[in-house]
């Protein structure tokens, strides 16, 4: 059957209008990939530098706690000096009440021993050890001046020499306080400094913003109110100043300041020698003992309160006297003791410096009873430099948080930096975003139709349920950095502010408790960031079991 012209002509462009409608879709779907690929592209342009900040902020928080670590080992050196320069003062100062201790016991001998025997019936030893005995009587007299003028003359400088050491440690320590507030809080967490640097840096257009609201966040992290909310703690208050008196007794180091009567200092050797080289074999050591330390004075020890006001050394030795030399034998066997006590204490008038023999309990309990001084100054100042928590031998410093150390809640108190970064599409340049397709296709079998708005496509917008359009236009990034304690091969150590092991890097925004809330501190740095849709969206995720921020 042959179809009629009429007929054909009226079949004729059935392919055109399915073309043209094929046609309009494909464009729909290359122009919305377009749209949608931009957007995409943006966002992770936009999270790029948010992450950039974010690391960034954390490295130099982690070097500006890694300098405070540096100043505290050299604040401890310091410290541990003082106690050297004073425990040496100390182990000098006894050897003139052995001297004064071998006076006692030559005179003792010589009354006792030598001159009852050089009477009738004569006994020509007691006459020759009268002679011989009174030399060294004598030279004892002799040693004993040498030995007090010496320390007469040596006393003030060492005096000086640890003054000046306790002065450094305050100046370092204000050098903190300033480390503290003005590179780590000014320079780099207030207001966001460093994210807006590494911005600046990173891109540029008049779409770029840091407003720093995350800023309170991240000082609150940090430590801005001592003992309350974060990792660093800028004054004693509280625990500071015995935790630094701890930390100074563990890092003394060399018996020597740490304990005289361990033969690995070589005190005992040095006591030997010096004995021998004066009074040959009449001098005999049994013990010696020596400390260097901060507490009070007379080992009156206050770790209990956070003031350790003095720090002292102490000696002390228990010998036996007898007399070898030729004369009568045997003769008087003399015990000796002989202490030392040198305290360089934070209140005025209590600056002492005391040796001389005394008696004491027998080995191997020290004897510490002073009688008979024999030498006896007041000139042993130390700064007094302690700032806030006077009086106190050691100044204040700055300290790791003790109350949040172990604080798993909020990760050991190892400070999270959260960091916002927003583009404002509305102040692009370069005019409308031809892939911005915010209007609806809508066709209706009559009517005027939709009405496309070409004019603004820079913004974003989306359908709010049925109460109209929400504007989010400005995107904001959500980065968050953490400054971490790390020391390899110590995996259980705490953080500190004792080793510069401190590292920054990227971690999930809700990694403690503080963060893990609907209401938390990534909602309080998105409303603070002048973005409260993102803030409310967070917490509607959150609500409904949302935790897959990162």
């Amino acid at each position: 059957m042959r179809t009629s012209p009429a007929k054909r002509m009226l079949r004729r462009g059935q392919t055109l209008a399915l073309f043209a409608l094929t046609l309009l879709l494909l464009v729909v779907m290359v122009t919305m990939t377009l749209s949608f690929g931009t957007k995409a592209k943006e966002k992770m342009e936009l999270q790029q530098v948010a992450d950039q900040a974010a690391y960034s902020t954390s490295i130099a928080t982690a070097r500006g706690m890694n300098v405070l670590a540096m100043t505290n080992r050299v604040m401890l050196a310091h410290m541990v000096a003082m106690l050297g320069l004073i425990s040496s003062s100390s182990f000098a100062s006894m050897w003139i009440g052995v001297v004064d201790g071998m006076l006692i016991h030559y005179t003792l001998d010589l009354a006792l021993a030598q001159a009852p025997r050089c009477n009738p019936p004569w006994q020509w030893c007691g006459c020759i050890g009268l002679i011989f005995e009174g030399i060294r009587y004598f030279l004892t007299w002799i040693e004993f001046f040498r030995v007090f003028f010496t320390l007469a003359s040596l006393d003030i400088p060492v005096a000086n020499a640890a003054n000046r050491a306790s002065l450094a440690v305050m100046y370092m320590y204000l050098s903190q306080v300033e480390t503290h507030f003005l590179h780590t809080f000014t320079n780099n967490l207030d207001g966001e400094r460093t994210s807006e640097r590494v911005m600046r840096r990173s891109t540029t257009g008049p779409e770029w913003e840091v407003n720093g609201g995350a800023a309170d966040v991240a000082q609150r992290e940090v430590g801005r109110v001592p003992y309350v909310d974060g990792a660093l703690n800028v004054s004693s208050l509280i625990a500071s100043d015995r935790h630094a008196v701890m930390a100074a007794m563990g890092a003394r180091g060399h018996p020597w300041t740490a304990g005289r009567g361990n033969p690995i200092s070589q005190a005992p050797m040095i006591l030997r020698t010096k004995a021998l080289a004066t009074f040959g074999a009449d001098l005999r050591l049994i013990l010696n003992e020596g400390n260097g330390y901060f507490g009070a004075p007379f080992h009156t020890n206050n770790m209990f309160v956070t003031r350790s006001t003095a720090a002292v050394a102490d000696d002390h030795s228990q010998w036996n006297g007898n007399y070898t030399g030729a004369g009568c034998q045997p003769g008087v066997n003399t015990p000796v003791f002989a202490a030392a006590f040198v305290w360089s204490n934070a209140i005025p008038g209590y600056w002492v410096h005391l040796a001389g023999t005394g008696f004491g309990l027998p080995a191997p309990f020290a004897p510490v009873v002073v009688v008979l001084p024999t030498y006896f100054d007041n000139f042993h100042p130390i700064s007094g430099a302690c700032i806030l928590n006077c009086p106190s031998a050691w100044t204040n410093f700055v300290d790791y948080n003790l109350w949040k150390v172990m604080d798993q809640g909020d990760n050991f108190a190892q400070p999270k930096i959260p960091v916002t970064v927003t583009r404002n599409m509305h102040n692009r340049p370069g005019g409308p975003d031809p892939w911005n397709l915010t209007f609806n296709f809508r066709f209706n079998p009559s009517g005027a139709g939709q009405r496309i708005n070409t004019v603004d496509r820079d913004g974003i917008m989306v359908r709010n349920g049925t109460t109209g359009w929400l504007d989010i236009s400005r995107q904001t990034a959500l980065s968050t950095g953490v400054v971490y304690y790390h020391r390899q091969g110590h995996w259980r150590e705490p953080p500190n502010l004792f080793n510069p092991y401190w590292r920054g890097g990227l971690t999930r925004s809700d990694i403690d408790d503080q963060a893990r809330s609907p209401t938390g501190d990534i909602h309080r740095v998105l409303r603070d960031s002048n973005v409260n849709w993102a803030a409310d969206t967070y917490t509607a995720l959150y609500n409904a079991g949302f935790r897959g921020l990162q």
